[in-house]
């Protein structure tokens, strides 16, 4: 797992790159946490690099939304390519992205 964190006035991008798992729980939820201590007011996670998730990961990810969500700051999610694996391990595990993230597209 990789993670690059970039820092403007008002927003904090997040890349995410390898395994998002059980096994990566500790550095995951770490980041997040360091990015909750200095919350900006829009955070976009990259996922498009992640190749395995698990249940562990989305636990992690949703908890962290609704952190962000009490510090009045957004979340969002770049858009993921058709089949891509983040995509279709929430449908497995029962949790719809759509229903529950902001996309948007990547800059270019």
């Amino acid at each position: 797992m990789t993670l690059e964190r970039s820092d403007t006035g008002t927003e904090t991008l997040l890349v995410a790159a390898g395994a998002l798992g059980v096994g990566e729980a500790d550095r995951w939820a770490e980041a997040l946490k360091e990015i909750l201590s200095r919350p900006k007011p829009l955070v976009t996670l990259d996922l498009g690099g992640v190749e395995s998730v698990d249940v562990t990961f989305f636990q992690i990810l949703l908890a962290f939304q609704r952190s962000l969500k009490a510090q009045e700051s957004n979340l969002l999610l770049r858009t993921l390519p058709p089949g891509h694996e983040v995509e279709t391990k929430a449908s497995r595990v029962g949790i719809p992205l759509g229903r529950h993230f902001l996309f948007v597209e990547p800059s270019a």
